[in-house]
């Protein structure tokens, strides 16, 4: 966890930092139906591709290659979430500084995303179900902006556009990293004041 280091301003310190839980970040984002939809899809392809084989004695060519295409979307569609955020676990890191919140991601890439304490309006905690199970939970900033979905990292959320949020998910302690985050922007408006 030494890359956020490199990005603090010169009047910056960092006063939370940390990483999700494994288990839990991977499985926050998932979506349940998603993956059984893979699944039906993947057990109906290999159904074809058995049936093909032995019912005809061998299909032509191309019958024998449209099955396989249909195998590998039900493969991507169940298990491409999972490995992706598996992968993106390598990357992921929260910080709290003493000004911003600083979260940084990505599967093969690295996105890193700084959120001024000003542009914060409102600091929510979310267990779900899935936290409760990891003994985890997430700390939502809400900046009031809206943009597309890319940023609302693994956060469960549907299609279109929501709200922009920098997302601390799957968390040991939540509420620790709350007061941290709440004391924090209080000290910096003080100050200002």
């Amino acid at each position: 966890m030494t890359n956020i280091s490199r990005l603090l301003h010169s009047n910056e310190n960092i006063l939370w930092q940390g990483k999700p839980v494994l288990k839990a970040f991977v499985l926050a984002g998932h979506n349940l139906g998603l993956f059984f939809f893979g699944l039906v899809f993947m057990a109906f392809s290999i159904f074809f591709i058995l049936l093909s084989g032995q019912a005809f004695g061998g299909a032509p060519f191309p019958f024998n290659i449209f099955p396989l295409i249909f195998l590998f979307v039900g493969f991507a569609i169940a298990f491409g979430n999972p490995i992706s955020t598996i992968l993106a676990y390598g990357n992921t890191e929260y910080a709290i500084t003493s000004q911003r919140l600083i979260i940084q991601t990505g599967a093969l890439g690295l996105k890193t995303r700084f959120i001024d304490f000003e542009k914060i309006q409102e600091v929510n905690i979310k267990v779900g179900l899935m936290d409760k199970i990891f003994g985890t939970g997430g700390v939502y900033a809400d900046t009031g902006s809206i943009v597309s979905r890319g940023w609302n990292q693994f956060s469960g959320s549907g299609g279109g556009y929501t709200m922009m949020r920098p997302d601390f998910i799957a968390l040991k302690d939540p509420y620790k990293v709350h007061k941290i985050l709440q004391e924090a922007m209080k000290d910096l408006k003080s100050s200002k004041d």
